[in-house]
């Protein structure tokens, strides 16, 4: 029996659900002489624009408020601006001693960064900076309002600006399952925090600011070694990622529904029900390609996988997001 030598690789466009468009490689093992004919779908990223800034670090902050300006920030006392989409990038002193922990631009001029626990505003587009409060964390809504929270053991203390930064009021405090913050995330009006330690067992704890509420998310059998870095929700479901491959998809309870390596996920987020999970050389989607499996690993445009590492990605319409890595990458790219 002939054995199967021919390998094609072809590039389709599909639209599915007509909310966006997802590329796809179907890879066809052809022969006449085979006794079956195999084809696989492989979900690619197909990169829109590579605007990596060349000599920076690990970029783990960005916010474009406009298709032309953005921010980038890694772990350092200084950001990075663009006034051209990407295609070259200009250094901003902020605070040389401190270390950047967030960053979030309301428009062109007017944003924040969060310096070491000192809230820097700038309406200027950083040529000048004031420091307007402290925080352990700062984020910003869907709507553009800026959300600024101070942590201490096993509680949060949660403030708004809607003028920029110029002031920041007093909407509540919450309580979180554990004693050490590890990050926050900030999806639908909804802040949740997640800790380094739970004292309860697989719940996280998050803060409504439509109404001023606190709420509880289940990320149900979680391990001690399970550090939870991310979590996005969308129309009362989630999705957790974390280190050593961790993947947690809401049904019924969390439950792991991806096994494929223990690489750590850093970030995740999504438009509606579609998702993607980024971290150390790895992708994955729940995109359906017709697998068996609800997450399947991205690869590039020539089905190879991936040798940066990921840290943060954020969805801009159905089918483009930012997404920031290793050696200043960042891309503009859709799935």
């Amino acid at each position: 029996m002939e054995k199967c030598t021919t390998l094609r690789l072809f590039i389709n466009k599909i639209e599915m659900n007509k909310l966006f468009k997802l590329s796809l490689i179907t890879v066809y093992l052809l022969s006449t002489s085979c006794e079956k004919k195999i084809t696989e779908i492989i979900p690619v990223m197909e990169i829109e624009k590579d605007m990596t800034i060349i000599g920076a670090s690990e970029i783990k902050y960005f916010s474009f408020p406009s298709p032309s300006v953005g921010y980038a920030a890694s772990e350092s006392g200084f950001i990075y601006k663009t006034t051209d989409g990407g295609s070259s990038w200009t250094t901003i002193t902020v605070a040389t001693s401190k270390t950047c922990k967030g960053l979030e631009f309301f428009g062109e001029t007017k944003g924040m960064c969060l310096m070491n626990n000192d809230v820097y505003v700038t309406t200027d587009g950083g040529q000048t900076w004031s420091i307007k409060d402290v925080a352990t964390f700062i984020g910003k809504t869907d709507e553009g309002i800026g959300v600024i929270g101070t942590c201490s053991p096993m509680s949060c203390t949660i403030k708004t600006t809607i003028n920029n930064g110029q002031t920041f009021i007093y909407k509540g405090k919450m309580n979180y399952n554990g004693f050490n913050f590890r990050t926050s995330r900030i999806v639908d009006n909804k802040v949740v925090i997640l800790s380094n330690d739970r004292y309860e067992h697989g719940n996280e704890n998050g803060f409504n600011l439509s109404n001023n509420t606190a709420f509880s998310v289940e990320l149900g059998g979680l391990n001690a070694y399970e550090i939870p870095n991310d979590i996005y929700l969308s129309n009362g479901q989630g999705t957790g990622v974390g280190n050593y491959g961790l993947v947690m998809d809401e049904v019924l309870n969390y439950s792991r529904n991806y096994f494929g390596h223990t690489y750590s996920y850093y970030s995740v987020d999504g438009y509606g029900g579609f998702k993607v999970c980024i971290g150390e050389k790895t992708i994955v989607s729940n995109m359906d390609i017709g697998s068996e499996h609800v997450w399947n690993e991205v690869f590039d445009i020539n089905g190879d996988g991936f040798t940066n590492t990921f840290y943060k990605i954020r969805f801009i319409s159905s089918n483009t997001f930012y997404i920031s890595g290793s050696a200043g990458l960042i891309l503009k790219a859709r799935i």
